[in-house]
């Protein structure tokens, strides 16, 4: 959670969410979508990667980021960063988990749990 830029989901701490990782093993990563033109815009959601060890940019089928930032702060992510899918509603609630108390490195203090819904088009 990065205040005024973004908050990011679907990782645990949970010993069974590392079981089930362990199970699946190290290739579950996701293509990195290059060239796919979208951009990170306010709400944005987007695929998570491992910075190291991953020269092709792929993404971790598990985490993602929704993005708080303005157009001129985002072209770091746009062309690194695979845009899937946009919040919809709710962003004052985005809003206010990327200002819950965090520790040193932005995890959160307490446990934070989420519901989506992925809508076809």
């Amino acid at each position: 959670m990065v205040p005024n830029f973004i908050i990011q989901a679907g990782s645990s701490d949970l010993k069974s969410t590392f079981k089930k990782r362990a199970r699946i093993g190290n290739h579950y990563r996701l293509p990195y979508e290059k060239g796919n033109s979208r951009i990170h815009t306010y709400g944005s959601i987007s695929g998570a990667k491992e910075y190291r060890k991953n020269p092709d940019k792929m993404t971790s089928p598990f985490e993602f980021f929704i993005y708080l930032g303005s157009n001129t702060s985002n072209k770091h992510l746009n062309g690194n960063y695979t845009v899937f899918g946009k919040v919809t509603k709710g962003m004052d609630i985005v809003e206010i988990l990327s200002e819950l108390p965090a520790d040193e490195q932005d995890w959160p203090l307490n446990n934070i749990y989420i519901s989506v819904e992925i809508l076809d088009q």
